[in-house]
């Protein structure tokens, strides 16, 4: 049977760029519910210490699932800028 054991690189790799949309989160409104954390497919939102959630925009593609799920309504997406 074949095994990789190689580390794996996703962390490496930078998908920022695919995206057209970004998701902004306005921490006033969150109330905490974990659910764009638990949703995002790709992992691209992480916890601080006070469990709020942050998105890391390096690896974020912008489905935007996170804005669509969130019950508080506290994530809007924003169009990035053309370069």
């Amino acid at each position: 049977m074949p095994a990789i054991e190689a580390p794996g690189t996703s962390s490496l790799r930078r998908t920022s760029g695919w995206r057209a949309y970004r998701p902004q989160i306005n921490l006033s409104h969150c109330s905490r519910c974990f659910l764009c954390f638990a949703l995002c497919p790709d992992g691209a939102i992480y916890l601080d210490e006070e469990h709020y959630p942050w998105v890391d925009y390096k690896h974020c593609k912008g489905c935007l699932v996170c804005v669509h799920e969130c019950p508080a309504e506290a994530i809007r997406e924003i169009r990035e800028a053309v370069a």
